[in-house]
């Protein structure tokens, strides 16, 4: 296998394998250096290649198949340059390079997805710059995945661009480093998600522009754009960010506004702050609401306070040990939970409770001294229970209390009067 370390244009004689030497013209693999075009072909990629440009003006592309590090810059020509599309699961394709924008008319992209397995990882280092025509994105997001960008993101003059670039599926994207907006009022934006349901950790710092710097287009479906990042608004475009409907954005940090307006346009917006509180901002930007992670939530209420048995909590982890009264143990008309207690409670209902509990009480059970069970105690002890003798007491003359009961003993009836 032939390398050639001059700066040179080797085209591809056929389809094969980049790092093949009868896959390009003269046999020479291309090196450091150098700029690799297909020329109609395709040209696999399954290991590590160094170059200096892939590039594709006269058609063909460049499959990029298996794990490997390409260590390049690449641009669009005529049809889309590079392609991830991975031969089986768990693929890992790292690009070191700047992605490139076509400078023709045509839709086409640097770099995009190509197939329908789910567990690849794509790592990007380097800047993505979008084009200036519809559709010559330097980046497309077609498929579910994981993206890392580490690295710069422009849109520029061209509106519905991005230099990252999502349209359907389920990536989650991961990005750091620099996203600039638009060069014009109606350009493009270094990320723009317009269709599948994403999920965007930004992390990077956003540049307005003339335009912004993220613009999710979606109305339906839905992404998620949690972004931990910085911000810089500008004369052109206070606007850094925008979240259409059915997609929201989860804000974390500060937010400064520049002459009065906030950052972002969003429909659906949370907030995230250090205390792990979560604050929802409405469409009017007036109507602030703050909720609370489980066991952090201030004003809980203790289970002591809660009714006997009741389920609450963030997480239903918490039951109520409350007891409360039915209203039929509670007096007439006091308060009582949810009503008022129906039990009827007066003096006159009183007087058979208490004589019955005076009348039935053991007298041995009165010991206190001149206390009116160890009164009546002494009273029989003195007269003495004797039979067919009648007994009576009178206080004042008025009768304490007599009633007639018939004892049976040894077949003989005696009469006693008792109190």
């Amino acid at each position: 296998m032939l390398k050639n370390y001059d700066m040179a244009l080797i085209l591809a004689a056929a389809n094969g394998d980049f790092n093949t030497g009868a896959t390009w013209v003269g046999g020479v693999v291309p090196g450091p250096g150098d700029e690799a075009r297909p020329a109609g072909f395709t040209v696999a990629i399954t290991s590590n290649i160094t170059c200096d440009l892939l590039h594709n003006p006269t058609g063909g592309y460049f499959s990029w198949q298996e794990t490997s590090v390409i260590t390049a810059n690449v641009q669009a020509g005529t049809a889309d340059c590079l392609k991830i599309e991975p031969t089986g699961d768990n693929k890992v394709f790292t690009f070191i390079g700047n992605a490139i924008p076509s400078t023709t008319t045509a839709s086409v992209r640097a770099i995009r997805t190509n197939t329908s397995i789910t567990t690849w990882t794509f790592n990007f280092t380097g800047n993505a710059t979008a084009g200036i025509s519809t559709g010559r994105d330097a980046i497309l997001i077609n498929q579910t995945g994981i993206v890392n960008i580490n690295g710069n993101l422009y849109g520029t003059s061209r509106v519905s661009t991005g230099g990252l670039t999502i349209t359907a599926g389920s990536p989650t994207v991961t990005l750091n480093g620099t996203i600039v907006g638009g060069t014009t009022l109606t350009g493009g934006h270094g990320l723009y998600s317009s269709g599948g349901t994403p999920y965007i950790y930004c992390y990077s710092h956003c540049i307005g522009g003339q335009e912004k710097s993220i613009f999710i287009s979606q109305t339906t479906g839905g992404a998620y754009l949690y972004f931990y990042g910085t911000y810089t608004q500008t004369t052109d475009r206070a606007t850094v960010i925008q979240v259409n409907v059915d997609s929201f954005l989860i804000w974390k940090g500060n937010i400064t506004n520049y002459n009065g307006q906030l950052p972002f346009v969003a429909w659906r917006v949370l907030f995230l702050n250090e205390e792990k509180t979560i604050k929802l901002l409405t469409t009017d930007l007036l109507t602030e609401k703050t909720f609370y992670t489980s066991g952090l939530v201030p004003t809980s209420p203790a289970q002591s306070d809660v009714r006997d048995q009741v389920v609450y909590g963030m997480n239903n982890e918490l039951t109520g040990t409350m007891k409360v009264a039915p209203p039929a143990s509670v007096a007439l008309g006091v308060p009582t939970d949810d009503t008022v207690g129906s039990a009827l409670i007066t003096p006159e209902s009183l007087v058979p409770v208490i004589r019955d509990a005076i009348w039935n009480a053991l007298t041995s059970e009165f010991s206190e001294e001149n206390s009116f069970g160890n009164i009546i105690r002494e009273i029989y002890l003195m007269y003495g229970l004797v039979k067919g003798s009648p007994l009576m007491v009178k206080d004042n003359s008025r009768i304490v209390g007599e009633i007639e009961q018939t004892i049976e003993d040894d077949g003989e009836t005696t009469t006693v009067t008792r109190l």
